[in-house]
């Protein structure tokens, strides 16, 4: 297959992805909005009905532990907050559980995207909080779907690993590098066409397209670059935590890119000993068994 057409098929296979829900849709743009509350939460998922029945359950559930039942939704919506709905939302999506699937292009084992997404999506907002900023509820869904572009690729990657891992020995290329020579696409820009297909939010497209761009001494710690460094940091989290990743994937964090955010080594340890228990919260709220 030339080049062009395996392009053209990689591109047409972004296009039969099933189509992101409209309710998840509108409420990650509140979640941007600076002055959404409650109501306008409510006013989005009230008609959803598993949303709806997911919100009450999770909000009755051993994890928060309330004294008594909720039953109404207007009060679900209040005590979890828009970070918890973000979650149930997604976990309501069907698209997501392709994720808890092996990717054998990618050298992933069953859940081990799944278990990098989430465990991105976590750091993110650990991160956020050791830097003295509040959690941010875009920041999750962008770090847990940065790597939604594997979903498609791994096929392609698969067929053609030779020719990559070649072109990665050969010419001193990351893997990223190489799989966009070979493919005509690297993963990161795919998930930035499916997050564009899927209607996103620009600065949510944006961050999962350029989630591989090169950390510098010089960046900018806005959207983008807390997903990227999220990224960074996990791949250099225990070897217990880590994804079986093959060759030219994985990062190092160094100093001066640590310094830009207003981290020292001691707190990306300290971040790194909290990853574990706030992963199984994680999962626990989003209902993925791994």
């Amino acid at each position: 297959m030339s080049s062009k057409s395996r392009l053209e098929e990689i591109i047409k296979s972004i296009e039969n992805l099933p189509p992101f829900p409209e309710v998840a849709r509108r409420i990650l743009e509140l979640a941007e909005a600076l002055d959404a509350g409650p109501n306008d939460t409510l006013d989005i998922i009230q008609y959803d009905q598993a949303i709806t029945a997911n919100c009450l359950r999770v909000c009755n559930s051993s994890y928060f532990g309330l004294p008594v039942k909720i039953f109404a939704i207007d009060q679900a919506v209040r005590m979890l907050g828009l970070q918890n709905i973000i979650k149930i939302v997604l976990a309501n999506f069907k698209g997501l559980s392709p994720y808890k699937k092996a990717y054998k292009g990618y050298g992933l084992n069953s859940g081990e995207l799944w278990r990098h997404s989430v465990g991105c999506a976590t750091l993110s907002q650990i991160l956020l909080c050791k830097a003295g900023l509040q959690k941010d509820s875009v920041l999750f869904t962008a770090a847990l779907l940065h790597d939604v572009g594997k979903l498609v690729l791994d096929r392609y990657v698969a067929e053609n690993y030779e020719e990559i891992t070649c072109l990665v020995k050969k010419n001193g290329l990351s893997f990223v590098e190489a799989e966009k020579g070979i493919l005509g696409i690297d993963h990161a820009e795919a998930g930035g066409i499916i997050a564009q297909t899927w209607d996103f939010p620009l600065s949510l497209t944006n961050s999962i397209r350029n989630h591989h761009e090169s950390m510098t001494g010089k960046v900018i710690p806005n959207l983008e670059a807390w997903v990227r460094l999220s990224n960074l940091v996990y791949h250099v989290s225990p070897p217990h935590l880590l994804c079986s990743h093959r060759e030219g994937i994985t990062c190092k964090v160094d100093q001066a890119i640590l310094f830009q955010f207003g981290f020292k080594q001691e707190d990306i340890n300290e971040i790194l000993d909290a990853l574990p228990a706030e992963m199984r919260e994680a999962e626990e709220m989003l209902k993925v068994t791994i």
